[in-house]
């Protein structure tokens, strides 16, 4: 590495093609990232990834690969990794040394760049040292690149795992989400209800710095942390098939939830009704099992319910009509046959 800063300070110009020995065949790498203001970390990492290819190679032969800073001609900071062959170098630079072990060979190179300012002007430089640990200059090969940074802050929102964030009007995945975003005006939208099948939903409340508003705008100059708070609802369903009932709707999880019937009996529909047959409350029932006698009542939801109001019905006023109407027949029909036979008698007399 001595010997390859020395050649750089002496004003060698790179070449502009690549080198019979190396051939830096493939770079990929994060054209632009965000660069968190306070963390001082990017958003992606700075990773350089290299497939370098050499030839020629005697034994003895080591292959560097580094990557260097245009603008100061020094090689910047950061990790490096190797395949197959292990790199044997300076831990603190973006510098890799391996001992070849054939002539010919593939090399694949990974760099995690340390080093940040708004524009990286770099190259990536491979070239081949002999046995004695001399350059051997008509080996090497570059490629230059740049990578241009924003500055940036983090917003860190926390929403139930079923909640999607908007932020700036693109709807993140489900779930919290953690952003670099440049400081400065930033929209944010949650949905105010998150629906569960049809008897579960989640209600928003508000946001941890108190604000209540579902769609609101924030000044970022710092990294921040909001969280929506949601309250879990259960839906109650109070039914009857006589009265109206009252008392559905939705609830929050632990509160207690009243319902009721508007009336306790109701005259039964036609000839019955007219006689005075009626439906008489009888209670209310969830899931066949009975609740409450009364026609008022609360129940604690810590669930969906589903009560039902169930009436029995009541003849016994048209029983009593029946009967009272028979019983006149009957002292009718008596009153009317003894007449009759005296009638007759007097005929044959």
């Amino acid at each position: 590495m001595l010997l390859l800063l020395a050649a750089l300070s002496s004003g060698m110009n790179l070449p502009e093609v690549k080198a019979q020995m190396t051939n830096i065949v493939e770079v990929s790498y994060p054209k632009h990232v965000m660069f968190d203001l306070e963390r001082k970390t990017t958003d992606p990492p700075l990773l350089v990834k290299s497939v370098v290819s050499y030839s020629e190679g005697e034994p003895g032969y080591s292959l560097m690969t580094a990557i260097f800073d245009l603008d100061s001609g020094d090689p910047v900071k950061g990790t490096v990794s190797a395949v197959p062959d292990p790199c044997n170098a300076n831990p603190s630079y973006a510098a890799c040394l391996t001992r070849i072990g054939s002539s010919s060979g593939i090399e694949y190179v990974q760099f995690l760049i340390a080093g940040f300012k708004p524009t990286m002007s770099l190259a990536l430089i491979a070239v081949l040292f002999d046995s004695n640990g001399s350059l051997i200059y008509n080996s090497e090969s570059d490629y230059e690149f740049a990578i241009t940074m924003t500055s940036s802050l983090t917003l860190d929102v926390k929403v139930p795992s079923v909640v999607s964030v908007s932020v700036d009007g693109v709807s993140q995945p489900n779930s919290s989400v953690l952003l670099n975003l440049i400081p400065g005006a930033h929209r944010i939208s949650v949905p105010n209800i998150v629906l569960f099948g049809n008897s579960t939903r989640l209600k928003f409340e508000h946001w941890s710095d108190g604000n209540n508003e579902t769609d609101r705008t924030i000044q970022l100059g710092r990294g921040t942390t909001l969280a929506a708070i949601y309250a879990t609802q259960y839906f109650l369903n109070a039914t009857s098939s006589q009265v109206n009932a009252t008392g559905a709707g939705w609830y929050t999880e632990g509160s207690n939830a009243t319902f009721s019937i508007l009336s306790s009996t109701r005259p039964m529909k036609g000839v019955m009704g007219w006689l005075g047959g009626k439906w008489n409350f009888q209670g209310w029932y969830e899931n066949g099992r009975l609740l409450t006698t009364l026609p008022n009542g609360s129940i604690v939801m810590d669930q969906p319910h589903f009560l039902i109001a169930q009436f029995e019905p009541d003849y016994s006023l048209p029983a009593l009509v029946f009967t009272i109407g028979a019983l006149a027949t009957i002292i009718a029909l008596t009153r009317v046959r003894p007449r009759k036979a005296t009638r007759k008698k007097r005929k044959k007399t």
